[in-house]
């Protein structure tokens, strides 16, 4: 495992967190994410051989963990520059407060993106070692 990799990777969710608190993100968030999964794939590709998909994984996951921790610790920030998305929440009663499902919901979505991440590093391996 190359740890000093993952830690280096595992920094755009904690950026993208501090940043969406003040709502920096919301009209390009998703094209902010796209650009730093390939990103993160290419330096994967390139450095993290063999263990290419453990990597992805585990950077996508402490994506969405240090990304809902960040919104979750300073969820009354994040709620006053992100309005508009909580009204979202507000509209269908839940029992499940929103803090907590950002809590909850963080790993999940840290997950499927480190699988969505594992799939662009195979596919930029198989680009950049054609052998291998």
């Amino acid at each position: 495992m190359n740890w000093y990799l993952l830690l280096l990777l595992s920094a755009p969710g904690l950026i993208m967190g501090l940043l969406s608190l003040r709502g920096y993100t919301q009209k390009i968030e998703f094209f902010l994410w796209l650009a730093l999964g390939l990103f993160a794939a290419l330096v994967l590709a390139r450095h993290a051989h063999p263990r290419w998909f453990l990597h992805a994984l585990l950077v996508g996951l402490a994506w969405g963990v240090l990304n809902s921790i960040v919104q979750c610790t300073f969820f009354e920030t994040y709620s006053v520059y992100n309005a508009e998305m909580l009204k979202g929440f507000q509209e269908r009663p839940s029992p499940i407060p929103v803090r907590f499902f950002f809590l909850v919901l963080g790993p999940v979505i840290g997950a499927v993106t480190g699988l969505v991440l594992s799939g662009l590093t195979f596919i930029l391996q198989k680009l950049i070692r054609p052998g291998g």
